[in-house]
Parts: C-alpha cells; sequence; structure tokens
C-alpha cells in the first residue's frame, strides 16, 4: 500500500486458486482465508475472489464438483480455465481502467 500511494499507482488484487481451494469453498467448506478476506473488505482498492465466479457458475450446473472443475483444472488451468478467468475479471479490469481501452468506451 505504502509503495502504491508513494507512487501514484493503482492496485487490484486477484485472487485466484488451486483446482482444492475452489472445491472447498463450492463443497462449503469455511475459507482458509476468510481474516484476510474480512481485512481485505476495509481497503479501497478492487478486489476480485474467483471463487464468487466459480460458485455463480456452479449454481447454474447439475454435476458434482469434481466433474465440475476437471473442465477448469487438469494441474492448473485448462484453456478453458484461463478463458473462464479472463471472462470473469474482463469487465473489472475495464472499468476501473482510466483512460478505458478503445472497444470500451
Amino acid at each position: 500500500e505504502q509503495f502504491v500511494q508513494e507512487n501514484g499507482k493503482k492496485l487490484m488484487i486477484v485472487l485466484s486458486f488451486s483446482r482444492k481451494s475452489v472445491a472447498d469453498a463450492l463443497s462449503g467448506t469455511p475459507l482458509f482465508d476468510q481474516t484476510f478476506l474480512d481485512w481485505l473488505q476495509d481497503k479501497e482498492y478492487p478486489v476480485i475472489d474467483l471463487r464468487n465466479a466459480f460458485k455463480t457458475d456452479y449454481a447454474t450446473s447439475n454435476t458434482d464438483i469434481n466433474s465440475y472443475l476437471d473442465r477448469f483444472y487438469n494441474g492448473h488451468h485448462t484453456p478453458w480455465g484461463n478463458f473462464f478467468f479472463a471472462w470473469t475479471i474482463k469487465n473489472q479490469i475495464c472499468n476501473w481502467l482510466s483512460p478505458k481501452p478503445l472497444p470500451y468506451l
């Protein structure tokens, strides 16, 4: 935060997780980083937690968690997982940028 302030920078935090962490979140297991998330709530910079996107998408699924996550992970992100990541953060990043990229004006 000090570096950001001293150098006139902007900060956005994107929280991306392993398959296990996403599976835990989808199954309702308490989040291992809840105290960190609580701390981030008082900050003025944007935070994107990809678990929220997975929860929203999974709610439309009719399969079990592991079968659902096979599409996104194979030890790391699959091509579909990379697309999902990019699509999830695209609008928030474009809205945050100033000036906006030409296609988003």
